[in-house]
């Protein structure tokens, strides 16, 4: 469901089936699934890049259990799971127009826009933003 939900021109083009997922997102990185009446309601994932960044990616929160708090909780996880591991800072792309709600998620949870360290020009998500995750 995640790949469908996205609008199109952001779509990856293959996701890992849940069956992959505990290879591809073996330690030292994870993957997150939130419930909600032991349903499973949504899911994103956490890939370690270098010793001291963490990416966040492929946030996705049923439509019905949107508001539920679902997608709050599992950037939450992330956030601890990579602080956790002695990251200094937790990164992600989004798209602030076409996403706006998650958009809103992360700057509510203190994320903020940064310059990309590659040719942006190229990336179809064209919001990169992070959270220093050190005091």
């Amino acid at each position: 469901m995640y790949e469908l939900d996205l609008p199109e021109e952001l779509r990856h083009g293959s996701v890992p089936e849940p069956v992959e997922l505990a290879r591809v997102y073996a330690a030292p990185n994870a993957a997150f699934l939130a419930r909600l009446d032991a349903s499973p309601v949504g899911c994103v994932v956490c890939k370690v890049q270098e010793a001291s960044t963490a990416v966040l990616a492929r946030l996705y929160v049923e439509p019905h259990a949107r508001k539920s708090g679902a997608g709050r909780a599992l950037v939450n996880a992330v956030v601890d799971f990579a602080r956790a591991g002695g990251c200094e800072r937790l990164v992600l792309d989004t798209h602030s127009e076409l996403l706006p709600a998650a958009y809103r998620l992360y700057t509510a949870l203190g994320f903020v826009e940064y310059e990309p360290e590659c040719d942006a020009d190229t990336i179809v998500c064209p919001t990169f933003m992070e959270l220093l995750l050190t005091p």
